[in-house]
């Protein structure tokens, strides 16, 4: 993989007054504790990430299985925090002993195992 930066735009119309004018405007709210990035493609790259690198065929089954427990650690931790805001008791039909440090960004072709958490610098709430 090259170093060369890849842009990804997304523009999407509401109806006014909807939840999703609501999220849109939490969304596009200035947040110190919390980048635009991390609202909003980390959550993203934690629920399609897997498919993705399924789909383009150029990575291991390790890889595949080291991205698939970060993205299931990444989506509990969004679980709780949505149990939190909802006062909500958190679901008990898993255990995952997902890997928090695993890195999303390339392959494991080398013998060097690369941390592996995207979100390494994702502020908590």
């Amino acid at each position: 993989m090259s170093n060369s930066l890849f842009s990804f735009k997304y523009q999407a119309k509401f109806h006014r007054n909807s939840l999703d004018e609501i999220l849109a405007i939490f969304l596009n709210t200035r947040n110190e504790t919390i980048t635009k990035k991390d609202l909003i493609w980390t959550p993203t790259q934690a629920y399609w990430l897997p498919m993705a690198m399924q789909k383009a065929n150029q990575y291991s089954e390790q890889d595949l299985k080291r991205c698939g427990l970060s993205c299931i650690f990444l989506l509990e931790q969004q679980i709780s925090r949505i149990c939190l805001t909802t006062n909500l008791v958190p679901p008990r039909y898993t255990n995952s002993t997902a890997n928090p440090a695993a890195d999303l960004s390339r392959p494991s072709n080398s013998n060097q195992q690369p941390p592996i958490n995207p979100n390494s610098n994702q502020k908590k709430f």
